[in-house]
């Protein structure tokens, strides 16, 4: 189960903080990243003023993909991803296909993982317990075709 944390405009940013200001505090630190990213990698770069938060049950996996396809269908430049609970026990690694070859990285609370959405294909293994992920999407500053 995921969802979209909207935050276009200050009356969703204040009802996260009144109502979860500690998930308020890490979506405003993960909101500092892209500039970062910008700069030191030389990408220009824009959020989109969402992020997903999802709880993965049990039995829950994604099968290998790229989080975008050369920017053709949604712009995204680069993937952020931060853990936020696992039990070892339980699976749900991520399998990065890398051309160093094929990484496992357990999803460790507090772990964060970035990566190129667009070079990085990856696949979320089986999970045997429930994790609990926050996803930020980074994209072009160029808009898609559709406008985006």
């Amino acid at each position: 189960q995921s969802f979209q944390l909207r935050l276009e405009d200050d009356a969703h940013r204040q009802a996260l903080q009144d109502h979860h200001p500690a998930l308020a505090h890490t979506v405003k630190a993960l909101f500092n990243l892209p500039l970062t990213l910008s700069t030191e990698l030389g990408l220009p770069l824009r959020v989109p003023q969402r992020v997903m938060l999802a709880a993965y049950p049990p039995g829950a996996h994604y099968r290998r993909h790229y989080d975008s396809y050369d920017g053709v269908d949604i712009p995204r430049l680069v993937t952020v991803l931060l853990y936020l609970s696992w039990d070892p026990k339980s699976g749900g690694e991520l399998r990065a296909y890398l051309h160093s070859g094929v990484h496992d990285i357990d999803p460790n609370p507090g772990r964060l993982v970035v990566f190129f959405a667009q070079e990085v294909e990856h696949e979320v293994l089986v999970s045997h317990g429930q994790r609990l992920a926050i996803t930020l999407w980074i994209w072009d500053v160029k808009p898609d075709r559709h406008g985006r």
